[in-house]
């Protein structure tokens, strides 16, 4: 764990919501560059340059769209991260801004957790309905019509009502990372600055949505994907090529993001923000390293999962249903298809929770947003492995830096790709 933040003596005056913000430029205390640190650099700033530049990939992301095809389908994928970016932004804006600024980055934070959760009920309520009632293969309105009669029943309804209930307690839950008390309590077990905006906005996010990712599994009893995706007896997804183009995009997306996301360029250079997010150039040490790691994964893994396994069963609970993970992940058949999907999902995923917020919120913390993002597609069996995994990533982070925890992790779903989908 990295060094965590000293609780700090409390004045019997409660603090505003919104404390005024310091320049860091005055602070004697302000950041160094330091992976660890806490406060904030002295930073170059928005330029003219960077402000004309966003501007412009505004207007070619909107041409993108306008244009369709396969510029249309690489700036939907943009909407998984331009979102957080936009706050990241308004974020690090607000810290040396008034608190009218703090609370327009406080809505747009509501707005963006509001969408995250409405996606959730969305897809809560089609991994229930979809099932019950029945294929329709075909637009027939009568036979929509009874087998809309179908849905929902009392259960359903109370698992749809749960759901809801759940996302508004996520909701309330987040939302609470913003008041003082609750960022003392978090800087001892982080290391979080309880005076940082920016510190309380990313901690506020994880956990909106570490939570509102977990809850549709809960409400369907099962992953949530796989039942949407079940037509006849099999699975309709896109065209391979499709899907791995897409799955490509991501990481086109999410590693400038990344960088964003650390304070370039409003609070870092370049440099600062590659040395943040712990993107070195590995040790032949290191790299040794990473091979003994993905071999012992290799190893250690598949036994742990077989241990589970019969726990699971003979407890009676649903377990992942592996023929489906294959189906879902078949678009990766072929050493080409695998070695993109390991890279994305390798660098994509450490540079984000090992590199952005690791440093920041500890290894529990985002192990658990990792394994919530994979439930989706995996039940609390698979899940288990899948913390354990983010856990054993972020001792590697650690001890090292992102850069070997992204190779063990490439190596480690490369070699499973590889041997496992067809």
């Amino acid at each position: 764990m990295p060094a965590c933040y000293c609780a700090q003596t409390v004045n019997e005056t409660p603090e505003p919501l919104f404390p005024e913000p310091v320049n860091p430029s005055s602070d004697p205390q302000r950041e160094t560059p330091d992976v660890y640190s806490t406060q904030m650099p002295a930073a170059p700033g928005l330029s003219t340059r960077h402000i004309a530049a966003a501007a412009g990939a505004g207007v070619v992301y909107l041409l993108m769209f306008i244009l369709g095809g396969e510029f249309g389908a690489f700036a939907v994928t943009g909407l998984f991260a331009i979102p957080f970016v936009i706050l990241a932004v308004l974020a690090y804006s607000a810290e040396l801004k008034s608190r009218v600024a703090r609370a327009l980055t406080m809505i747009y934070w509501f707005v963006v957790n509001s969408a995250t959760a409405l996606v959730a009920i969305l897809v809560t309520i089609a991994a229930i309905a979809l099932p019950a009632l029945g294929p329709i293969t075909e637009f027939d309105p009568a036979a929509v019509q009874a087998a809309s009669e179908k849905f929902p029943t009392l259960e359903q309804g109370l698992r749809i009502l749960g759901a809801v209930l759940g996302l508004l307690i996520a909701g309330g839950i987040s939302l609470a990372c913003f008041l003082p008390a609750i960022r003392r309590k978090a800087a001892v077990l982080t290391n979080t600055d309880p005076h940082s905006f920016v510190h309380a906005t990313a901690l506020a996010t994880v956990m909106a949505v570490t939570l509102m990712c977990l809850i549709p599994l809960v409400a369907v009893g099962e992953p949530p994907l796989l039942p949407m995706l079940q037509v006849d007896g099999g699975m309709a997804l896109p065209p391979d090529d499709e899907q791995l183009r897409s799955t490509f995009y991501m990481l086109v997306w999410g590693f400038p993001a990344a960088f964003v996301a650390v304070g370039y360029p409003q609070r870092r250079t370049l440099r600062e923000a590659q040395h943040r997010l712990g993107l070195e150039r590995p040790t032949l040490r290191q790299l040794v390293f990473s091979a003994v790691m993905v071999g012992a994964l290799l190893l250690v893994m598949p036994l742990l999962g077989h241990g589970i396994e019969l726990l699971w069963k003979a407890l009676g609970w649903p377990i992942t249903d592996e023929e489906a993970i294959k189906q879902l992940f078949s678009f990766t058949a072929g050493p080409i298809a695998a070695f993109i999907a390991s890279v994305v999902a390798g660098l994509g995923e450490e540079i984000v929770f090992r590199g952005v917020l690791q440093p920041r919120l500890g290894i529990l913390l985002p192990a658990l947003m990792f394994t919530s993002v994979h439930a989706f597609q995996y039940n609390f069996d698979a899940l288990i492995q899948v913390f354990l995994l983010g856990v054993l990533f972020g001792l590697v982070r650690n001890r090292t830096n992102t850069t070997t925890s992204a190779l063990i992790h490439f190596g480690y779903d490369f070699v499973l790709l590889t041997t496992t989908i067809e």
